[in-house]
């Protein structure tokens, strides 16, 4: 509410952040839509990196990706007008998966991912079978 992002999201930028910083990946992707706290997540999303000491040239802004298969289409289209090449997934261990198929839905191959750490939160038993059942609904009903 207050535009500070959660621990969580906090634990997945730090994981973008180190796969940066290490020369793992040259560019950074943080998509997010507006919340009804009326905050960006993508925008809070960059102003954590830059904290964190990345450039902003080197962070790519999704403020439309307000759901994951609008991020997927977003990250598609992406890839396209400036080449990027696949993408690291970055995201808590649950939501992988859902993650990737809507990439490879939209045309996008994933190869690598990486979870943020693990640090077990009681809402975790609701994110969990949500995500199931959101992955089986990507699988037999959206399209990119």
């Amino acid at each position: 509410e207050s535009g500070v992002p959660s621990e969580r999201l906090v634990r997945r930028l730090q994981a973008a952040y180190d796969l940066f910083h290490f020369g793992h990946v040259k560019r950074i992707v943080v998509s997010g839509g507006t919340g009804p706290e009326g905050h960006d997540e993508a925008i809070v999303m960059r102003n954590t990196l830059v904290m964190f000491v990345v450039r902003e040239p080197d962070i790519i802004v999704d403020s439309a990706g307000v759901d994951t298969m609008a991020t997927a289409r977003n990250y598609a289209a992406l890839a396209k007008s400036e080449g990027l090449g696949a993408p690291v997934i970055v995201s808590d261990y649950f939501h992988i998966e859902r993650v990737r198929l809507a990439l490879r839905k939209c045309g996008v191959d994933t190869a690598f991912n990486r979870r943020a750490d693990f640090d077990f939160h009681i809402k975790e038993l609701w994110y969990v079978p949500r995500e199931v059942i959101g992955y089986y609904m990507y699988l037999l009903f959206l399209r990119c």
